[in-house]
């Protein structure tokens, strides 16, 4: 085993112990063996998150278990168990989803095949917190094979106009060379480019590295509708629904330009004749969702 790749999985988790569980049992049992697993507990409020890890700890020497002293936000935790990786190969992985046994196997048979790729992923299915499959959403695959492309700008442009829905978030919680995030921190990624859409804009800088390696397998099953990275909002007046739909509108503003930041070259170039499209689509669907809330705020109360 010692031969092989060392692939690092870090797990960012808190209070959630029955995914986890879930989890730690999907990583342990990948038919790939020389993994490093590191789980990072963001203060969970009780014990319950530790003593699922340290079931698993006591199976399994991979599993190494870090509990922080007080909760310093999700991207603080998606920065440690980084920087804990020691392996030639990382990827993060959701406490929340499922991985196929051929997983980590498959995604890395994938990379060491195509030297010129810089992240590997699979197919996938969308699925609610029973694992029921979310018939809503599209057939994933066509999309994401639009990242193979060898040629750059054209890689680059169809990830720079795919639709946000559409899967290419996912991509985060592939096999990513570990070279392709050297002295990559998250927080310095957050203040230059914001925290809205911070994940596709990782992966867009990854795919500036290299084209994205693709499997046909399905094998993840991401976990929607469970409001890990949501809060509830209290906001039902019209003045609040349009204040928060402004922030939203900005928010996608600055992300869609961090797309030009971060492109190289001639991608750059393309990508800024190509920007007032963008700005126009977030635009329209700023005005069209702002017409809904008029039509149910105002119109529906006479």
């Amino acid at each position: 085993m010692n031969d092989m790749p060392l692939v690092s999985v870090g797990i960012p988790t808190y209070n959630r112990p029955d995914g986890l569980r879930n989890c730690l049992d999907a990583i342990i049992k990948q038919t790939y063996r020389n993994l490093e697993i590191i789980v990072s507990d963001n203060a969970t409020p009780n014990d319950r998150t530790e003593n699922v890890v340290r079931e698993f700890t006591q199976i399994d020497s991979r599993v190494k278990y870090f509990r922080q002293n007080e909760n310093k936000g999700a991207i603080y935790n998606f920065q440690f168990v980084l920087d804990k990786s020691t392996g030639d190969y990382f990827m993060w992985a959701a406490d929340d989803d499922y991985r196929a046994p051929t997983y980590v196997e498959s995604l890395l048979g994938e990379l060491l095949r195509c030297p010129d790729c810089s992240i590997a992923f699979c197919d996938f299915w969308a699925a609610d917190a029973e694992g029921v499959k979310v018939e809503s959403y599209p057939d994933f695959f066509p999309f994401l094979e639009k990242f193979t492309c060898i040629y750059k700008p054209l890689r680059l442009l169809r990830f720079f106009f795919q639709r946000e829905t559409n899967g290419k978030a996912n991509i985060i919680y592939g096999l990513i060379r570990r070279e392709c995030l050297k002295d990559f921190t998250w927080g310095e990624f957050l203040r230059r480019y914001g925290r809205y859409g911070s994940d596709m804009l990782l992966v867009f800088s990854l795919l500036c590295n290299g084209r994205l390696a693709l499997t046909k397998q399905s094998l993840y099953r991401s976990t929607t509708g469970n409001k890990k990275e949501y809060t509830e909002s209290g906001a039902n007046s019209v003045m609040n629904k349009v204040s928060e739909m402004l922030k939203s509108f900005f928010s996608e503003v600055r992300y869609s330009v961090g797309y030009l930041q971060i492109a190289p070259g001639l991608s750059g170039i393309l990508l800024l004749l190509c920007w007032p499209i963008k700005f126009l689509d977030i635009s329209f669907r700023f005005f069209r969702n702002g017409l809904r809330v008029f039509y149910s705020k105002v119109v529906g109360s006479f």
